[in-house]
């Protein structure tokens, strides 16, 4: 993941998102980047951050030097499919992207052709693997929060509503691509 965010920093510079917040930020409060960062982005994220990673966390608390179990191994193949499917469709999409004659056009092949979202599906289905992983343990059961919220959230919340809004105003064809495609979980288009 890390490699794929400096690839697309070194393509389109900063997070337009984050680019935006600092400006408002510079000029209603007088905030340098280092304070603007500190409380806009780390202090705000850092909790949301140890929530999603409760599987992590407490799934090592009581758990103890001993084989893994059926349940383990399933969550730990549920999250490397789910890594090399959020690593394929971040790579369809800026193939996609660099393609010259994309410019205002809607991803509609590959893992995109089944879902909005195929990267965020990856992403989830990465952190409930973890969470099996974790669930062998009786701590490790409360993790379930986790990925509970990251679900949540790259759904519902801050992920694909965010990124929807914003390819309605951008994009003419995706208020069709809406309509034929599923958001987060892949499933075959609509048809017409």
């Amino acid at each position: 993941m890390a490699g794929y965010m400096y690839c697309r920093w070194r393509d389109h510079g900063p997070d337009r998102r984050y680019k935006k917040m600092f400006e408002r930020l510079k000029e209603q409060k007088n905030w340098g980047f280092a304070t603007s960062s500190l409380v806009a982005v780390i202090l705000t994220q850092a909790p949301l951050q140890f929530l999603v990673s409760l599987p992590v966390q407490l799934g090592q608390i009581d758990a103890e030097p001993a084989a893994l179990g059926a349940l383990a191994w399933a969550g730990a193949a549920i999250a490397v499919f789910g890594f090399i499917y959020e690593c394929i469709a971040d790579w369809q999409l800026t193939r996609f992207r660099k393609t010259a004659g994309n410019d205002g056009k809607v991803m509609r092949a590959g893992l995109w052709k089944y879902s909005r979202h195929p990267n965020y599906f990856g992403e989830a289905l990465v952190w409930w693997g973890l969470f099996l992983i974790a669930a062998e343990t009786q701590t490790g059961l409360w993790s379930f929060i986790g990925p509970l919220f990251l679900t949540w959230t790259l759904a519902k919340w801050s992920g694909a509503p965010t990124m929807e809004n914003r390819m309605r105003r951008t994009k003419p064809e995706y208020a069709d691509y809406i309509a034929r495609t599923s958001s987060l979980v892949p499933w075959p288009p609509k048809k017409a």
